[in-house]
C-alpha cells in the first residue's frame, strides 16, 4: 500500500501474483490463449479484494511463468 494518496484521495493497494502457465490446472487454457492465467488471476484478485475497493485504489498485478502479463 502506498502511504501518500495516489488517486482521488485513496491509498493505492496491489497484489503480485506468477501462475505457472505449465501447471496441469492450467494447460488447457494457457495452450489456447496467451495471458489466460495472467487473466483469471487478476479476475480472481479483484474478487478477493471487492470490499477494499471503496476505500482503496486496488490494482492486480498478475504474470506468468513464461512471460505474458494481465492486462
Amino acid at each position: 500500500m502506498t502511504l501518500i494518496p495516489w488517486s482521488n484521495g485513496k491509498a493505492i493497494i496491489w497484489d503480485v501474483t506468477v501462475g505457472n502457465t505449465l501447471a496441469t490446472s492450467y494447460l488447457t487454457s494457457s495452450s489456447k490463449t496467451v495471458g489466460s492465467v495472467a487473466e483469471a488471476a487478476e479476475r480472481r484478485k479483484h474478487n478477493h479484494y471487492m470490499n477494499l475497493k471503496n476505500d482503496y485504489h486496488f490494482t492486480p498485478l498478475a504474470f506468468e511463468t513464461l512471460g505474458s502479463m494481465g492486462p
